[in-house]
């Protein structure tokens, strides 16, 4: 069986030009640099701009734009009611949470970055994700650990070079 099953779902101005198989490797990468990460379901979806900030104004409170939302599926508040476990049938796995990125959002800091959309994209898929796995950049010494950890996984990806950093978005 495979460690983590992952769902792609490419809307509005991404389609076309990500490739879901990409994204997939994305992850699988960044899932497998992590010290024994739970298996389960992880669902990645590239939306646009608009999306994304009613999702952050609905879920944080924020009515701002944001680049990536991560949703892990053990929040213990979704639509202001206590959140019940998933039910999964057994032998199926545990839904890991949902990682949303804005691809318009993602253009633009690319552009103010210097560097590729797909390095960008990548970035904010493996931020995401570490987010799921339950890492912060809240304090100054989290924040280094998981710059870090992104650096890692973008350098396996061929988009850093090892030691490089990767540089953080706003």
């Amino acid at each position: 069986m495979r460690r983590w099953q992952i769902g792609v779902a490419i809307q509005g101005s991404a389609k076309g030009h990500i490739k879901a198989a990409w994204l997939r490797r994305v992850a699988n990468v960044a899932l497998s640099l992590e010290v024994d990460p739970p298996q389960g379901e992880i669902s990645l979806v590239a939306a646009d701009a608009a999306e994304v900030r009613q999702l952050n104004r609905k879920y944080r409170g924020l009515d701002e734009d944001t680049d990536v939302l991560a949703f892990p599926s053990d929040d213990a508040v979704l639509e202001g009611t206590a959140a019940r476990p998933f039910p999964v049938p057994p032998g199926s796995p545990a839904p890991l949470g949902e990682v949303i990125f804005s691809y318009p959002r993602a253009l633009e800091q690319a552009k103010d970055y210097g560097h590729t959309p797909e390095q960008e994209v990548a970035l904010l898929v493996v931020h995401g994700l570490l987010h799921l796995l339950g890492h912060d950049h809240g304090e100054p010494e989290q924040e280094s650990a998981m710059r870090g950890k992104e650096a890692r996984a973008l350098a396996a990806l061929g988009y850093l070079s090892p030691g490089g950093h990767a540089k953080h978005y706003a």
